[in-house]
């Protein structure tokens, strides 16, 4: 869940803002779906990363870069 929110809030998965506004948004923002790897495959993507490493699964790199201030 914290994933997709940082996501959202960075300005990475602006789309995927009116899902939780949904009744169910919280239940959304708890699942590991398509939607959410693509975004992580864009973020890795727009950091350099390439082949394995643009996996859309998030790694520890992933995660620092993204809470070291990755806003788009």
């Amino acid at each position: 869940m914290l994933l997709r929110l940082k996501l959202i809030t960075t300005g990475w998965a602006p789309e995927q803002r009116e899902a939780l506004e949904q009744e169910d948004g919280w239940e959304v923002a708890r699942e590991w779906d398509d939607e959410l790897r693509a975004v992580c495959t864009r973020f890795q993507l727009a950091h350099g990363r390439r082949g394995e490493r643009a996996s859309g699964f998030p790694d520890a790199e992933m995660w620092h870069t993204l809470w070291a201030g990755s806003a788009r």
